[in-house]
């Protein structure tokens, strides 16, 4: 074999171990909507199969690092409706008189579930 070939071969392999053992590219992914409307629900205090989260929006996301956790933070403005009635309906959340809540809450990845924080 060629000593260039060699050489450069090695030379690769060292920079993909150092990119892999850095952490770079495995950053923990964001949770899905699906969980990000779970936990308003949860946190306004309405039951999941009775209510069900309308013209939700998120208005503000970042991350933060809390004891050597990577926070996933929300400010989320949305609407719940009872499942069975259809109709819109108010929460614990602040909200304004025509039933929009708002709500502020982190998520922090804990083995595969999401668990929902103020």
């Amino acid at each position: 074999m060629n000593k260039n070939f060699i050489s450069s071969f090695l030379w690769v392999t060292i920079v993909l171990n150092t990119f892999i053992l850095s952490g770079c590219g495995s950053s923990q992914s964001a949770p899905e909507q699906n969980i990000i409307e779970h936990a308003a629900l949860q946190l306004a205090n309405a039951p999941t199969p009775l209510y069900a989260v309308t013209e939700f929006r998120i208005t503000n996301q970042f991350t933060k690092e809390l004891n050597n956790e990577t926070v996933f933070i929300y400010e989320t403005v949305f609407k719940m409706k009872d499942t069975e009635t259809g109709k819109v309906v108010g929460g614990e959340a602040t909200q304004s008189p025509d039933g929009i809540i708002n709500s502020s809450f982190g998520l922090v990845k804990r083995g595969n579930k999401w668990y929902p924080m103020r």
